[in-house]
């Protein structure tokens, strides 16, 4: 599936990977002017230039991805990278999200709980829109730009890069499936290390914290990885990973309030709502677990039609 070179089509694949992370954060950085440097991250010139940027590196990506492939491979471009509008396109897109739902079947009650309670003190009557966007943007800032960077530029554009060209380009050198699962998430992790190096340049934060702050995310942000892979190779569509890291970002990281709040405040307002919450903590866990491997282990080739998947295994 691709050129003959003198070392390994896996060793190449790997090193582009690594070159692509390396250009995603460099141009960020490197190559940021002085004068949007300063900036804060949410500033909307800085939002603009950091969207105009990885842009190119998408693009740039796609060119590798192109480059790796011969005339030999049966598989569109287009096709190999998830861009499909067939018949299986609904089934690519929405069975992902609804996953990913079901594992934040806690947190949206609990996000519905407070956002009812909002109205009712302030006597506010919405419509379902306004419903709609306050669930969607509660907690996106509603900076010029932000919740655009947030809930559609940046997954999307983070799904193409690191899933859709990486997936693709490892798969041109025949890695495996578990590797590239559970070992190429890490560089999409080790790519969100760069908000320490923002914090302690620009807001002065100490090292420890910033350190420790940046590991968390890496941490959580290759479990994601890990998970838009699997998505990506089972489904071979490119909506199912973006929808749901659009749908990641706009819940953020769970607080747990129900959990977190001391029991003996009656004024929170999630106070009474304690029992159900975490019954449906654990029923929107399961039900993600229990999906997780449905998905792996069901063969259905005609439902989602996958590339990237062997509906053998």
């Amino acid at each position: 599936m691709m050129t003959d070179a003198i070392v390994s089509p896996q060793t190449v694949a790997w090193t582009g990977c690594v070159g692509i992370l390396c250009a995603f954060v460099t141009i960020l950085y490197a190559l940021e002017p002085a004068n949007v440097k300063s900036l804060h991250r949410d500033h909307p010139r800085k939002i603009l230039y950091r969207m105009k940027m990885t842009s190119v590196v998408s693009v740039v990506s796609i060119l590798i991805v192109a480059a790796f492939g011969n005339e030999g491979d049966a598989l569109p471009l287009a096709k190999m990278l998830g861009f499909r509008m067939d018949e299986t396109f609904f089934a690519g897109a929405f069975i992902p999200l609804l996953l990913t739902a079901s594992l934040f079947l806690a947190p949206i009650v609990e996000r519905a709980i407070l956002i009812s309670c909002s109205y009712g003190v302030s006597n506010r009557r919405a419509s379902a829109c306004e419903i709609l966007t306050d669930f969607v943007l509660f907690s996106t800032p509603h900076d010029t730009y932000v919740p655009h960077r947030n809930l559609i530029v940046a997954p999307f554009i983070e799904e193409l890069v690191f899933r859709c060209c990486m997936c693709s380009l490892l798969r041109l050198a025949d890695v495996s499936t578990s590797k590239i699962i559970f070992v190429s998430p890490l560089l999409f992790g080790f790519a969100h290390m760069h908000h320490a190096v923002d914090r302690i340049l620009r807001l002065g934060e100490g090292v420890r914290v910033s350190l420790l702050r940046a590991l968390f995310q890496t941490l959580y942000t290759s479990l994601f990885g890990a998970y838009a892979a699997f998505i990506f190779l089972r489904t071979g569509n490119v909506a199912g990973p973006v929808l749901s890291h659009m749908f990641c970002n706009s819940m953020g990281f769970p607080g747990f309030q129900w959990l977190t709040r001391p029991p003996s405040d009656p004024s929170h307002p999630l106070r009474r709502w304690r029992n159900l919450l975490s019954a449906l903590l654990f029923i929107g866990v399961s039900g993600f677990i229990a999906g997780i491997v449905i998905l792996a282990r069901t063969s259905a080739p005609a439902l989602f039609r996958s590339p990237h998947w062997d509906e053998g295994v």
